[in-house]
């Protein structure tokens, strides 16, 4: 009985609240989205690139156009830090769904723009594409 926008709520609180933060510094090269997603949906830990992956993978399946974006965000040590976040498409405006974010912080990073991003500048440098 839930909307379209209720399940692709559930799925991000799922990956914000049952994945754990494992840094790791290596730039994501390649085809990488995939292997991504199965490894936060598997083991429950991963970093940003992970998780966004992981979020972008189930709006996907729930029928929503999706994909990674990779850039920088501002860092709590000053100074702009590399990160992605999933990218979802909602009544033809992209919103960024910040999991990672959200579950460090503990502030709303649900269906944000990139002008109302909590922690701006938040600095799109390359978008990825999900695919099954």
């Amino acid at each position: 009985d839930m909307t379209d926008l209720e399940k692709l709520r559930a799925c991000y609180q799922y990956v914000r609240d049952a994945s754990k933060y494992k840094r790791d510094t290596a730039t994501p090269a390649g085809d990488w989205t995939g292997t991504y997603a199965m490894e936060i949906l598997t083991t429950g830990r991963g970093n940003c690139y992970r998780y966004a992956s992981g979020v972008a993978y189930l709006a996907k399946g729930l029928g929503f156009e999706a994909r990674v974006a990779t850039g920088t965000v501002r860092s709590l040590k000053g100074g702009q830090t590399p990160h992605g976040g999933a990218e979802i498409s909602l009544d033809g405006s992209w919103y960024v769904f910040d999991a990672v974010m959200e579950g460090s912080r503990h502030v709303d990073m649900f269906g944000r723009t990139y002008e109302n991003y909590r922690y701006a500048p938040l600095m799109k440098e390359a978008e990825w594409e999900v695919r099954f």
